[in-house]
């Protein structure tokens, strides 16, 4: 059985995403769907420890209200769970649109010439 060269792989890399841009591997779609709609996005520790402080000083500074660290991590909470997946899903339409440009490009990028034996043999 003769191997084909690697971009035309089944398995390969290049293969795979160029059938996952155009539409034709639905596994991360399927994916997405047997996570039922739900991709919370989650913070480390560290990162809430970061964030919350930040959130504390914008309520004081901003609208002039203290509220406790517990009430920080409420609101970080809730525009974690409400607003960020706007942004999320904005990100994820943004790298689709990254990827689809440079799947667009690899038939230029990863383009071999064939029959070129005779060629490479005269000279």
């Amino acid at each position: 059985m003769a191997l084909h060269p690697p971009h035309l792989r089944k398995t390969s890399v290049v293969y795979r995403a160029q059938n996952w841009a155009l539409g034709k591997n639905r596994q991360p779609r399927q994916l997405c769907q047997q996570l039922e709609g739900s991709m919370p996005i989650a913070l480390t520790k560290p990162e809430i420890e970061q964030i919350v402080p930040s959130v504390q000083k914008y309520f004081r500074e901003e609208l002039e209200i203290e509220i406790s660290e517990m009430r920080a991590k409420f609101v970080l909470d809730y525009f974690l769970k409400e607003i960020a997946p706007f942004a999320y899903n904005q990100g994820v339409k943004d790298a689709e649109s990254h990827f689809r440009a440079k799947v667009e490009e690899l038939p230029a990028i990863c383009f071999e010439e064939g029959l070129t034996y005779w060629r490479a043999k005269r000279k």
